[in-house]
């Protein structure tokens, strides 16, 4: 699995840090989770080329959009939880879900292009696969290993 690289937030925005903001309405733990990711990614429009020092490519707006539009999509679903998000080099947005044991990682490469891939790091079982936004949401095995990699 790729090592991801931090994507920005701003210490004084309770949105982008997973809390009730001051004032507001309180939101429950999921809903609040999957905001967090949607402010997450739209943040991740303002960074610019070489954002990591290494030339990486800014975000493209338009994998920004889906990246949004599959997160709305998990968050509809209402049984996956929210992962952690970070730009990727070549300017698409990776979700990862992540425990001692497993691993999972869904990249927008594309705007209807998704990396898929999961790690069971005790058995070395891998899968990867690479499909529309659709084929990722319905598969069994994609669903199963979110579970697993979050609990």
């Amino acid at each position: 699995m790729s090592k991801p690289v931090t994507a920005p937030t701003d210490a004084a925005n309770p949105a982008i840090n997973g809390v009730n903001a001051p004032g507001g309405p309180p939101q429950a733990p999921a809903a609040l989770g999957w905001d967090r990711v949607v402010t997450q990614i739209r943040l991740m429009g303002r960074m610019s080329g070489n954002w990591d020092g290494y030339g990486a490519d800014a975000p493209k707006p338009e994998l920004l959009d889906a990246a949004i539009a599959l997160a709305g999509s998990f968050e509809r679903r209402g049984d996956v939880i929210a992962p952690y998000v970070t730009p990727t080099r070549d300017g698409g947005v990776m979700f990862l879900w992540e425990n001692d044991r497993h691993g999972v990682e869904i990249v927008v490469e594309e705007v209807d292009r998704l990396a898929f891939l999961y790690l069971d790091r005790a058995t070395s079982e891998a899968i990867e696969f690479e499909g529309s936004q659709t084929q990722v949401l319905t598969d069994a095995r994609v669903l199963d290993n979110i579970r697993r990699s979050s609990s």
